[in-house]
């Protein structure tokens, strides 16, 4: 649509057919009409440079017709239950923001780091942008980066080819100015949203913030089954012993130093078991709650007491 004037309270914008026209208010309010489309009476809001709300997809332009921002980071528009969120030029250089069809509904990029609002599904989430791809940590939901329209864009980064040209060897300091490093294949899952088998992550604050969420150094394995094993070599550098090891069920197992046999294993399942193949000795007081138990001796089949 062509801006045609403004008068009063309100900007108005008229299209290039007969019963189309959209005003936005001093409020930032706004109401459509389409009449070719059907629309004859669409409202919503105008929030930095997003237009929320509406009944069609409404993105500013400039005197030449050319989409009015540009992300200086992301990517140009992000999709999230198949809705697209359009950017807004309030970051600037510092940071990409975009916003949702409805209210509340507000997307972060900044150098990496990723800090998602959607009042809609209820949820407040933080996670990482790299290599075209979204993951979220904790609550988060699927997010697909969108190109200039709206549309989902589902290219993935190809797999790394050992032993080739895509190898690189680093003999000194190097410093990464990214927040992620990851590692492993690229999959895909029925989302088509491709992850990396393991990432490690750096978030910061959100922009502006003091309070809330601090930064946060964050290692995600991008797998359903995984586990993190923690091992080093033998005295004779001829194999690796096992140290440590988290399971995929969050059991901790600590090994031997001498023969790498599984000594301790806490278990947090409420029907699980932990287990110390060793005494254990307490420096203060051991507390056995109410109707709790306390066993000694080996079991025989005298009645109970």
């Amino acid at each position: 649509m062509d801006l045609t004037g403004h008068g009063g309270t309100a900007d108005c914008y008229l299209g290039n057919s007969v019963g189309q026209r959209l005003s936005i208010a001093s409020t930032q309010a706004v109401t459509l009409i389409d009449t070719g489309a059907g629309i004859a009476n669409s409202t919503g809001y105008n929030s930095f440079g997003v237009f929320q709300g509406l009944a069609e997809t409404v993105r500013p332009l400039d005197t030449a017709g050319l989409l009015l921002t540009s992300p200086s980071q992301g990517p140009a528009s992000v999709r999230i239950h198949g809705a697209a969120w359009f950017h807004s030029g309030v970051g600037g250089a510092s940071y990409d923001a975009y916003y949702g069809p409805h209210q509340g509904q507000v997307l972060y990029l900044y150098g990496g780091a990723v800090w998602l609002s959607d009042p809609d599904q209820n949820v407040a989430a933080s996670g990482y942008y790299a290599g075209g791809v979204f993951q979220f940590l904790g609550d988060g939901e699927a997010v697909q980066p969108g190109d200039a329209g709206g549309g989902a864009v589902t290219a993935a980064p190809p797999n790394r080819v050992p032993a080739t040209a895509d190898d690189v060897a680093v003999n000194g300091t190097e410093d990464v100015h990214g927040n992620v490093f990851s590692l492993g294949t690229w999959q895909s899952d029925s989302t088509t949203v491709a992850t990396a088998g393991m990432s490690v992550s750096f978030q910061d604050r959100a922009p502006g913030s003091s309070t809330g969420t601090p930064s946060t150094v964050s290692q995600v394995a991008n797998r359903t089954a995984n586990q993190w094993l923690w091992s080093h070599a033998t005295a004779e550098f001829t194999a690796t012993m096992p140290a440590m090891k988290l399971d995929s069920a969050n059991r901790l197992t600590l090994y031997s130093p001498a023969d790498a046999t599984a000594q301790i294993v806490l278990d947090p399942n409420p029907q699980g078991t932990s287990t110390f193949n060793h005494p254990v000795r307490a420096q203060g007081r051991v507390r056995v709650e109410q109707r709790g138990d306390l066993t000694m001796g080996d079991f025989t089949n005298e009645p109970a007491p």
